[in-house]
C-alpha cells in the first residue's frame, strides 16, 4: 500500500554520484581537448559556482528586505487609516470605525471599518499598543473603554474579513 520509502533516497544517492562523475569526467575531458590544467579549469569553474551562490544568498537576503519594507509600509498605512482620532465613540456619531471585542469570537479585538463593511483583527496587545490606541496606567489603554464587549450586533454580522493587523 504505502511506497518503499528508501528507494527514492537510494535513487537520488545514485544520481548524485553519477552526477559527480561525469562532471569530474568532464572537467578531465575539456582539460585535455582545452589544453589547460586540470586545475585552472577546476578554478575557474569553482568560482563559478561561488559567483553564483553568493549572488542566490544576495537575492534571498535583498528579497527578506523588500518583504520587511512591505510589512512597514503596509503597517503605516493601516496606522494612519485607523488612528485614534478617528474612533467611533460610543457616545458620538462622528468617527470611521469601532473597536470591538465580543465573546463570540474568543475575545479578540477587531477594527469594523464603517465604510469598507470589513473588519480587521489586531492579532496581539503588542500591535493595539503599536496602533496608537494609548495605555494609561498599569498598561490599561485608555481606549480600551470605547470596545465593545457584548453580543455582536447584527448590522455587524454581514462585514466581511479583511487583512489581520500585526505589527512587524
Amino acid at each position: 500500500m504505502y511506497p518503499d520509502r528508501e528507494g527514492p533516497i537510494i535513487m537520488s544517492k545514485n544520481l548524485l554520484s553519477i552526477f559527480i562523475f561525469v562532471f569530474v569526467g568532464a572537467v578531465i575531458f575539456f582539460s585535455i581537448m582545452i589544453g589547460k590544467l586540470f586545475s585552472e579549469i577546476f578554478n575557474n569553474i569553482a568560482v563559478g559556482i561561488g559567483a553564483l551562490l553568493a549572488g542566490l544568498g544576495g537575492g534571498v537576503a535583498f528579497w527578506e528586505w523588500v518583504k520587511k519594507n512591505r510589512e512597514l509600509r503596509k503597517f503605516k498605512i493601516i496606522k494612519d487609516t485607523y488612528p485614534r482620532e478617528k474612533i467611533k465613540r460610543k457616545d458620538s456619531d462622528l468617527g470611521i470605525f469601532k473597536l470591538f471585542r465580543f465573546g463570540e469570537n474568543n475575545g479578540k479585538i477587531y477594527i469594523y471599518d464603517l465604510d469598507s463593511k470589513k473588519k480587521h483583527w489586531i492579532k496581539n496587545w503588542g500591535t493595539y499598543i503599536e496602533l496608537g490606541y494609548r495605555p494609561a496606567k498599569d498598561h490599561v489603554p485608555v481606549d480600551w473603554k470605547e470596545v465593545t464587549d457584548e453580543n455582536i450586533p447584527d448590522e455587524y454580522k454581514s462585514y466581511k474579513e479583511g487583512d489581520d493587523i500585526v505589527a512587524p
